[in-house]
């Protein structure tokens, strides 16, 4: 099987673009495909052209065509992406779609009217035609369902950067005594869920909680003053260590220290923390809508829940109350690059 990769961002340094990549790179080394990319090389001109940067595929993808079985495309909300995909039809090349976790209902709220539009004029088209949709888990299957019903769906999830976690880990100098959960990423406060995280941490201490709860991460849009007015607006301040930014090597300190890592993230593609947090084998209280993989509690990684404070309270009640470390299941078994480049590879052969 011949297959290309269409992703327009491909050679940027933002999102999905070193998962892709290394996507790339597995189903080379680990796979019997034949596998090339569009862009297939790093072109300048290929960058910053405000949302069209696919524009510039068509040739390129043009030329592949003559040469693949089947592309794989990345993304949906790109404007000239239904050209892109006439064109492979017209080819008479089938295209499986990865929309990224775009589809989820509360990404979808944001600029919801153009994407409502979209969605409505072409976005169900290109759905439709695909001969497979790619989802990285049952949350992304259910919303992908919810606009098209009769699409069909293959999961794979993306994997883990175990050469990212430092050799040696020393002890953090700002974790708080005692147990702790942790929040670390970019603190965009709806997108991350973070009213989300005190509203729920709030209820979890009001219930009889003990644990501290620790933030870290950049401001995203004002969003560090936001925290700080919520935190006191809760009274919560004795118990929650709000860090702002902080080093890399901090980060991991506080993560392997932390009783918990949480992510009560409202729509997303598999955050990279959350897979960090995996590398260390932390366990994890994070929403359906992450995105990381189904079935992560039968496998002992933690407790999922829909991003609201009643239901984080609880699953953070419960990691207090119920967890038994002994059932963790060693993530690389499901999540090394060379295990997901076989779930790809499965997905390819189904065309």
């Amino acid at each position: 099987m011949r297959v290309c990769l269409l992703y327009p961002h491909l050679f940027g340094h933002d999102g999905y673009v070193r998962d892709i990549n290394r996507l790339y790179t597995e189903l080379t080394q680990h796979t019997h495909h034949q596998i090339t990319t569009c862009p297939p090389s790093q072109d300048p001109a290929i960058q910053g052209r405000l949302g069209f940067d696919e524009l510039a595929l068509i040739k390129p993808l043009r030329a592949a065509l003559r040469e693949v079985d089947v592309v794989h495309v990345f993304g949906f909300f790109f404007p000239l992406y239904p050209l892109l995909m006439q064109i492979i039809r017209m080819s008479g090349k089938p295209y499986i779609l990865s929309p990224l976790g775009q589809l989820e209902s509360r990404a979808l709220t944001v600029s919801g009217k153009k994407k409502s539009f979209f969605i409505n004029t072409v976005g169900k088209w290109m759905l439709s035609n695909a001969v497979i949709v790619h989802a990285f888990s049952e949350s992304e299957v259910k919303s992908i369902r919810a606009i098209t019903p009769n699409a069909p769906i293959m999961e794979a999830p993306l994997g883990i950067y175990y050469e990212d976690i430092p050799s040696e880990i020393n002890t953090s100098k700002l974790r708080p005594k005692g147990e702790y959960f942790l929040f670390f990423g970019r603190l965009g406060y709806f997108h991350k869920g973070i009213d989300v995280l005190l509203d729920g941490y709030a209820h979890y201490l009001a219930n009889g909680g003990a644990s501290a709860l620790v933030i870290a991460g950049k401001s995203w849009q004002g969003s560090h003053e936001l925290i700080h007015q919520r935190i006191q607006e809760l009274n919560i301040s004795g118990m929650v260590h709000f860090l702002g930014e902080v080093s890399m090597e901090e980060k991991f300190s506080l993560i392997k220290e932390c009783k918990a890592f949480v992510y009560p993230t409202r729509y997303d593609g598999p955050p990279r923390p959350i897979r960090e947090a995996l590398a260390l084998k932390k366990p994890l209280l994070i929403s359906h809508q992450a995105n990381i993989i189904s079935n992560m509690e039968n496998r002992g990684w933690g407790y999922v829940f829909n991003p609201t404070p009643e239901e984080l309270s609880v699953a953070m009640r419960r990691m207090d109350t119920e967890y038994v470390a002994d059932n963790y299941q060693d993530p690389e078994d499901w999540l090394s690059w060379e295990i997901i480049a076989r779930q790809y590879s499965e997905i390819y052969d189904r065309t």
